[in-house]
């Protein structure tokens, strides 16, 4: 395998109702299940080599069935052809248009971190705006209303290629690149550079500076998720309180006000029905 190895892969989210699985459902109602397991092997294996492989070499021990019983199930379901392998029409259908989006993207990644710097690893300047005599400003200009905070004039917006570069003095290549470009996508370039800042004073390893980095911004998303579900709790606890505090009178006007608009809504009867 030639390229780097793809971490991800594209499914259906409708899979469970599609005819192929019909198809694996109606034959094996109870061990269906084990079967799909092992087209997943297959499909994960293939994705991850950027090849169609075999149903044996993606094989695990670990199913519950043996590898005959299961390429015969998925072979008369359409799955896996004559080989053991995922279809080719299946694979030119999701793997090719989703290899090509990456390429693109990392091909777009790097063509911009290129752009930033030339070949000697010294930054690119911009090239400044030229002014023809007799329209050159005597003054800077200056904005009508001062910027907001936050906002790109407040200075220069995150860049975590340009951060790798910054801190390790190295341009990121190979599976370093891809491997920021992920990070990128799923975090931001800003959460990125911080994560990349941090572990940097932590421990200037640069072989283990990206991994480092990915376990910190995935402990922050979880710490930010469990920050969430922490506040909901807390505004539902606050809610509760407020009711079970409520005057009775108060709970009776809203009860009744409740009662007149499901009236209206036509969701319950009128009283003098």
């Amino acid at each position: 395998m030639s390229r780097d190895p793809l971490t991800r892969m594209d499914v259906d989210t409708r899979w469970l109702f599609t005819d192929h699985t019909r198809k694996l459902q109606t034959a094996h109602p109870t061990a269906w299940p084990t079967f799909w397991c092992a087209y997943q092997a297959v499909l994960a294996e293939s994705w991850w080599k950027g090849q169609r492989v075999t149903l044996a070499d993606a094989w695990s021990p670990t199913i519950p069935c043996s590898i005959e019983e299961a390429q015969a199930a998925l072979q008369a379901a359409d799955l896996i052809d004559k080989a053991g392998r995922v279809t080719l029409n299946a694979w030119k259908k999701w793997f090719e248009p989703a290899l090509e989006r990456i390429e693109r993207r990392r091909a777009a990644g790097k063509a911009g971190a290129e752009s930033r710097w030339n070949k000697h690893g010294e930054r690119t300047p911009k090239p400044m705006r030229s002014h023809s005599e007799g329209d050159a400003p005597r003054h800077p200009s200056t904005p009508s209303t001062p910027p907001t905070p936050g906002t790109a004039s407040d200075g220069p917006k995150a860049d975590a290629i340009d951060a790798y570069y910054r801190l390790t003095a190295s341009f990121p290549s190979g599976k370093v690149l891809p491997w920021l470009n992920d990070l990128v996508r799923d975090f931001g370039d800003a959460a990125v550079e911080q994560a990349l800042a941090i572990e940097v004073g932590v421990d200037s390893e640069r072989r283990t500076l990206l991994s480092r980095t990915q376990d910190r911004l995935r402990a922050g998303d979880h710490q930010a998720a469990k920050d969430r579900e922490a506040a909901e709790r807390a505004a539902a606890a606050a809610e509760r309180d407020r009711i079970e505090t409520m005057p009775e009178e108060q709970r009776a006007a809203n009860l009744a006000r409740l009662r007149d608009q499901m009236e209206a809504s036509g969701l319950i009867p009128a009283k003098n029905a």
